[in-house]
């Protein structure tokens, strides 16, 4: 059975409708507003780093800033917090790597290849089968 509560304590994540008496035809995560903001941020600042403006650009940036947070939202939750989402990124990012072997080139000579004949292939059997 199942216990259906509108309490708020329960309500891991809380959802904004929209400005009072306005409500929005969606609804919006609170903690999606932050990422959006922090996101949105860093992409103005690396406009403004490359002397690039515009009103195109700026409506870019919120695009991509918005499907950057909807794609950082579907891996963030109650039970894995965007604090933790950072930490693993940055272990993810900061993990020992292997040292790359030397890439071994090999030449093959066609001359000193030997071939063989390929077996042939066998000829059904003539005849009625099951009969």
């Amino acid at each position: 059975m199942r216990l259906y509560t509108n309490d708020d304590i329960y309500r891991p994540d809380d959802r904004w409708l929209g400005p009072a008496g306005r409500t929005l035809p969606f609804t919006v995560s609170i903690k999606a507003i932050g990422a959006f903001a922090l996101i949105a941020f860093a992409g103005r600042a690396v406009l403004g780093l490359l002397g690039l403006h515009g009103g195109g650009l700026y409506a870019a940036d919120a695009a991509v800033s918005l499907a950057l947070t909807l794609a950082v939202r579907c891996g963030v939750s109650h039970e894995r917090p965007m604090r933790a989402v950072l930490a693993i990124f940055g272990h993810e990012i900061s993990a020992p790597r292997p040292k790359q072997a030397q890439v071994v080139t090999a030449r093959l000579n066609p001359s000193q290849l030997r071939a063989r004949q390929l077996p042939q292939p066998r000829r059904p059997r003539r005849g009625i089968r099951g009969h």
